[in-house]
């Protein structure tokens, strides 16, 4: 049975942090990871769990990146803060905030390779869709919005759709540390500015991050050392979001919406080919 986080934290415990194996591993996945989601606003879970799998098992993996996603996310927040939209950080976060827990139980019950697989489906589905609908039409569409913005996107959004859609980002989060490509998709399709993509994923990822971190706690599976494994990558993630920030510059808004909806086309063909599993 894994340590629970107790307090206080003792010398001994450090020690077992910089022995892990695996730690120099998840160094420089954490940065390269924490680099995309300066540039798209998401996928930095999804990208490092993958990597990190290489090393460790998933029960170790999650909550410790969890942890350290802590970095990545400060980083967009502090960075787009000016583009809060409320709205749509209360109808998909506060399902999001109650489903995740059921998530991170599902983390030790289930496994993992049938909800990937059906999230990667939707995501080719919903992607690809997007890209066949506006090509035809590519001259006549309106700009996308600038990068700069003085405040967030006033947007029409169905509510339902975004309680539903919080409600699967949280299972999928609580169970893989992934939460953001169902709401990445919806938030493309409503023209959002890359600004308020950015940071209303990342609002969204604050919370459930927060609640998977408590259930990990409460389940016995984030103890001392993969805890402070994760405090150690955090600055790490935060410098690597800061890089991408600055690489997003040279990024037109019209590539930016045609880059995450590839990007998303192959974030959901690697979830169904690691959860190809369900197929055997």
């Amino acid at each position: 049975m894994h340590e629970v986080l107790s307090w206080p934290w003792h010398l001994e415990h450090v020690h077992q942090v910089i022995d892990l194996p695996w730690l120099p591993s998840a160094v420089v996945v954490i940065f390269f990871s924490a680099i995309i989601q300066g540039l798209t606003g998401f996928a930095s879970g999804l990208l490092s769990v993958g990597l990190l799998l290489h090393y460790v098992d998933a029960r170790v993996a999650v909550p410790c990146l969890s942890v350290a996603a802590l970095g990545i996310i400060g980083a967009v927040l502090v960075k787009c803060h000016k583009n809060f939209n409320l709205q749509l950080l209360i109808w998909a976060g506060v399902p999001l905030i109650f489903l995740t827990p059921v998530g991170a139980w599902l983390l030790n019950v289930l496994p993992e390779a049938p909800v990937k697989f059906a999230i990667g489906a939707i995501l080719i589905a919903v992607s690809a869709g997007y890209l066949i609908r506006t090509a035809p039409t590519r001259k006549k569409q309106p700009a996308e919005p600038q990068p700069k913005t003085k405040g967030p996107d006033c947007m029409n959004f169905s509510k339902p759709t975004m309680c539903v859609l919080g409600e699967l980002s949280g299972v999928l989060g609580g169970a893989t540390a992934i939460p953001g490509p169902l709401l990445a998709a919806y938030l493309i399709r409503l023209g959002a500015s890359r600004e308020t993509f950015k940071v209303t994923l990342n609002g969204i990822f604050l919370a459930s991050t927060l609640i998977r971190m408590a259930s990990y706690a409460h389940e016995g599976m984030l103890p001392w050392k993969y805890f402070g494994a994760g405090l150690i990558l955090a600055p790490v993630g935060w410098f690597g979001t800061i890089v991408g920030f600055k690489l997003d510059r040279y990024v037109s808004a019209k590539k930016f919406v045609l880059g995450i909806n590839l990007f998303l086309i192959a974030l959901g063909a690697w979830l169904i080919y690691t959860g190809r599993a369900i197929l055997n």
